[in-house]
């Protein structure tokens, strides 16, 4: 059977869409993968399979910066609250005119859409000549020419949705889509009932899933003044007088009034190190290398730490500097091979909440505190976080509400109650399907 398999160029559609068209490579078939020139970068791991890199996508963002501009000329400003841009800004008008055809609003898209419809015709004469069995979309801007193309010669087309909220891709394409697979429950409308099927989303390390995780012990923290001094000195974060009154109660186990009384808690006799994965992906992530790190460092010097932090390029020196001056024992990459090893050795993951993310926190069954990014198309890693929290399964903390405080907080109170941690990881494991790569083969196929 020849299948045609298709993803957007990020991490996100392409590792599902690579898990599957090697499970059905595997059983025999011939499968292509195409993508655009971003998905190439993922490509490594996966020797054999044939390749088309036949589009290309001029994203919103880089028809207003980037290379378009320097071929163009014309530059465009973003912004990130459309309420803080000026009327001007809005309507486009000013030195070219309120009917211009570099009206900030329409230009981008009616690039996108002349690049939509060439090509979905360069697709329709490839597959008129190679004639698939199947086209399979994951998602992404290169899925909608192929799976557009195979709908118009009546080739059965499949979309996988990874989301717990339908992409604009997918959502273009499930109107005419023989099959519809999707991650999450809910996410489409009861009139595709018919020809949905809910599995799951396939991800990188399905053969190390499913292992119940177990609580361990951590030491008792040192007495010394948290927040201040060295500590302060060291890492530049410093905590208001109430704030570090505050937490050095929850560091010693004792609320407010029980140690005005002068009692003391209870530790552990064991020593252990408290591990924490932390990465972010490269949209929005500069709270990555800001408030979080600010607050490892701050935890760093009553807990005993081992931290793994994945982060973009541009901020993995500056993470570094700042967790070498705080004395941890620290590992920060722009990229860890060995994430699925780093999972299973993390007592607590601090990340996104894409939907690989969050099948990899399920599989692992480690617990998380997810920051959904705010900017995310339809708002997806909202929907995703909030379906483990509706389980129990997860800490969600609003990015625009996120300090090092509450963080701080937050993964303290985590550590004192190893029952938290045990009992959303059970949650975790109450979601969790087994062969889900498998599954979407089998779906596919028949």
């Amino acid at each position: 059977m020849k299948i045609l398999v298709v993803a957007g160029g990020t991490g996100g559609h392409v590792f599902p869409a690579l898990c599957v068209a090697n499970n059905l490579r595997g059983r025999g078939h011939n499968v292509v993968f195409a993508t655009d020139h971003r998905g190439n970068a993922y490509l490594s791991g996966f020797s054999g399979l044939k390749v088309v890199r036949p589009l290309s996508k001029p994203p919103e963002s880089d028809l207003m910066k980037g290379e378009p501009a320097r071929r163009t000329g014309v530059y465009f400003g973003v912004h990130e609250d459309s309420s803080t841009v000026s009327t001007k800004q809005k309507t486009g008008c000013g030195e070219f005119g309120e009917r211009s055809i570099l009206n900030i609003r329409t230009f981008p898209r009616r690039i996108l859409y002349l690049s939509l419809l060439f090509n979905t015709i360069k697709c329709f004469w490839k597959l008129l000549r190679d004639r698939p069995d199947c086209v399979v979309g994951f998602g992404g801007y290169p899925s909608v020419p192929f799976a557009l193309a195979a709908q118009l010669l009546f080739i059965k087309t499949i979309i996988h949705e990874q989301n717990a909220v339908i992409g604009k891709a997918n959502k273009l394409l499930s109107f005419m889509a023989h099959k519809i697979i999707t991650s999450f429950p809910d996410v489409l409308p009861p009139k595709w009932n018919g020809k949905s099927i809910l599995i799951g989303n396939p991800t990188r390390f399905e053969k190390e899933y499913g292992i119940p995780r177990v609580s361990r012990p951590l030491s008792k923290p040192s007495e010394s003044d948290l927040m201040e001094g060295e500590t302060a000195r060291r890492t530049g974060v410093y905590l208001s007088v109430h704030q570090r009154d505050e937490y050095r109660y929850l560091s010693t186990g004792l609320t407010k009034q029980k140690a005005d009384c002068g009692k003391l808690g209870k530790w552990s006799s064991k020593t252990d190190v408290f591990t924490i994965l932390i990465f972010g992906g490269s949209q929005g992530a500069s709270i990555f290398a800001g408030v979080i790190s600010d607050t490892i460092c701050i935890l760093s010097s009553d807990t005993k730490l081992k931290v793994y932090h994945q982060a973009r390029s541009e901020d993995v020196d500056k993470i570094r500097e700042k967790y070498k001056n705080a004395n941890l024992d620290y590992e920060v990459s722009s990229f860890f091979e060995n994430i699925n090893i780093l999972y299973k050795q993390s007592d607590l993951v601090i990340s996104r909440s894409g939907a690989s993310s969050i099948f990899e926190i399920i599989g692992f069954m480690v617990p998380a505190i997810l920051i959904p990014y705010k900017k995310s198309i339809n708002g997806d890693q909202l929907a995703n976080a909030r379906f483990l929290q509706k389980h129990d399964a997860t800490i969600v903390v609003d990015e625009d509400e996120i300090t090092a405080y509450q963080l701080l907080i937050t993964i303290k109170d985590l550590i004192q109650n190893p029952q938290h941690l045990e009992r959303i990881s059970q949650n975790l494991a109450g979601l969790y399907v087994k062969d889900i790569t498998i599954k979407c083969a089998d779906a596919m196929l028949h």
